[in-house]
């Protein structure tokens, strides 16, 4: 038990209320459900309740997404009181009962998905009367969100008994207890905060230091110092927390708060809705625009999702189709960026949104594959010069280089080759990844370069499957070009028949829906048989079966081949 002096030392201290641990005991009940219960929850303990009651806190698995737990059990007295998502390990219950009305049992036991209940974790507490604390929490526009979708929660600061001392700077840190859960997005402060700064820096993080600067005419007695965007990353639960909070007044610390927490808890979105864009930044762009990323579904040729719609302030600005995850946008200061995915039956996901800002930004120069506006056609092969164009800056005369470029989504399309510039001295090397996603070219020299643009290197694309993809370059030189990449779009659409064998496109002379005529020069010949022959285990044919498929039994045969020679 703990020592009378330390009881009421803690009442002088301020608690709200006061809870001591007395015991910890794993109870050896059965555990209850379909199988074999989770583990139970370790080092269970007791404590100040600032909100007037008993603050538990335990220890559960160390990556809670990744696991099959569903949320703990609390009880009082072997009833329970109050269920805690998986993810969150701490819980504040105020009983019925006074100080004088004998001891609290409280229990936490741990339930999975199946609904199999672990041994309960029990420990004693007692309550005691206390005057109630200064505190700084986060007050959340909704307690639970969908993944990918993002909520709001304002830093408040609470007086206790007395008021709020006066005081023109603060200081703190908030916490996501499970990052895997949940992240923090985005810091911004209000009109009353000046020189409000956070350590928030690229994408999302699960602490974030902040501080700022206020006048006390424009303090109430509940002051909102900061508001800050969280971003459901995984289903589960998290305690969002502020701490090592402290006031200052001209330079000296007159005072602190304590940190009370908020649950957040991120649930799948419904069944059939599609997947929110998730890892959403935005990034200063060209002139005054702003260059917005996201993370897309994996597989996008395989996907049911039709496209992406980006948002400024409330209103669509951009449609992206699925394959490609950026998009630049116009912004006149400060602005809301939304991101949202939209399936082929117009289903929209939660929107995602980030605040910014842009400022008139022009680089030196800019670099780019240069792609046809046409999408190319599944099968077909288009060339694409990587090219460096002047904005604010030149153009060196000699430029040596390597050049790196990656297409988002190869199943859409591939490269198929890489050339060096006609202009290039001395070595080059070119080399093509073997599933055509990337390639890369290296140039010892380029001379005799002329503005205003300069072709760095010629890229083969070559379709694969109707869709779209987001083709990226970069460069390294022996000096600082300035350059910014730019990103381009391909297109790729299925063509009205398979694609083409040896560059001819077949055609269907009859227009009975099988091609005889392979190598497209109108009519049915011996040549034709021979292509069949040559071609007929390859995918180019194996892949589009019902186009040269004669017999009906699903795939191109030598009984086939017989029947094109027979119409010969």
């Amino acid at each position: 038990m703990r020592s009378r002096r330390a009881f009421l030392g803690a009442i002088a201290a301020g608690g709200g209320a006061l809870a001591g641990v007395d015991r910890v005991v794993a109870e050896t009940e059965t555990p209850t459900g379909d199988g074999d219960g989770p583990a139970p929850p370790e080092n269970l303990e007791s404590g100040i309740g600032l909100g007037g009651g008993v603050e538990l806190t335990w220890e559960g698995p160390s990556d809670p997404c990744a696991s099959d737990l569903s949320h703990y059990a609390i009880t009082l007295n072997g009833e329970q009181v109050e269920t805690v998502p998986a993810g969150v390990t701490r819980a504040e219950h105020s009983p019925d009962r006074g100080p004088d009305d004998g001891s609290l049992v409280y229990g936490v036991a741990a339930v999975d998905e199946a609904g199999n209940t672990s041994e309960r974790v029990t420990t004693e507490a007692f309550l005691a009367v206390a005057d109630p604390v200064r505190r700084v929490g986060l007050g959340l526009e909704s307690d639970e969100v969908e993944r990918g979708e993002s909520v709001r929660a304002d830093l408040v600061l609470r007086p206790g008994i007395g008021d709020i001392p006066e005081f023109d700077r603060f200081e703190g840190t908030v916490r996501v207890s499970t990052p895997c859960a949940a992240e923090i997005m985005d810091v911004s402060f209000p009109d009353a905060v000046e020189e409000g700064e956070s350590s928030l820096t690229g994408s999302g993080t699960d602490v974030v230091e902040l501080q700022g600067s206020v006048t006390a005419a424009e303090t109430d007695d509940y002051p909102t110092l900061a508001t800050v965007t969280f971003t459901g990353r995984a289903a589960g639960g998290t305690a969002l927390t502020v701490s090592e909070f402290a006031l200052f007044s001209e330079g000296s610390e007159v005072g602190g708060a304590a940190s009370t927490w908020s649950t957040l808890s991120v649930v799948e979105p419904p069944e059939g809705n599609p997947q929110a864009p998730s890892n959403v930044r935005v990034e200063q762009g060209v002139s005054q625009s702003v260059d917005v990323f996201w993370d897309g579904v994996t597989d996008p040729c395989a996907s049911d999702l039709s496209h992406y719609v980006v948002s400024v302030d409330g209103t669509d600005e951009q449609t992206v189709p699925v394959g490609v995850t950026a998009a630049s946008v116009y912004v006149n200061g400060e602005a809301t960026v939304g991101v949202r995915a939209v399936d082929e039956n117009g289903t929209e996901s939660p929107e995602v949104t980030r605040q910014t800002s842009a400022f008139v930004a022009d680089p030196s120069l800019l670099l780019a594959v240069d792609t046809p506006e046409e999408p190319v056609a599944v099968g077909r092969t288009v060339e694409a010069p990587i090219v460096l164009s002047p904005a604010l800056g030149s153009i060196p005369q000699t430029l040596s280089y390597e050049a790196t470029v990656t297409l988002s989504t190869p199943c859409a399309a591939s490269i198929t080759g890489l050339r060096s510039p006609e202009d290039a001295v001395g070595s080059t090397e070119t080399s093509v990844a073997d599933d055509g996603s990337s390639a890369a070219l290296s140039v010892q020299g380029l001379a005799d370069s002329e503005p205003p643009d300069v072709v760095l290197g010629t890229v083969e694309l070559t379709g694969r499957a109707a869709g779209h993809t987001e083709i990226d370059v970069s460069i390294e030189s022996d000096g600082d070009l300035g350059a910014w990449a730019r990103w381009s779009t391909l297109g790729v659409e299925a063509p009205d028949g398979p694609p083409a064998i040896r560059e001819s496109r077949p055609t269907d002379p009859d227009g009975d829906g099988r091609y005889e005529d392979l190598n497209g020069n109108g009519e049915v010949d011996y040549d034709d048989v021979v292509t069949y022959f040559e071609n007929m285990d390859e995918p180019v044919m194996t892949e589009y079966a019902d186009y040269y498929d004669y017999n009906g039994n699903g795939e191109p045969d030598y009984a086939d081949l017989v029947r094109l020679f027979q119409s010969v």
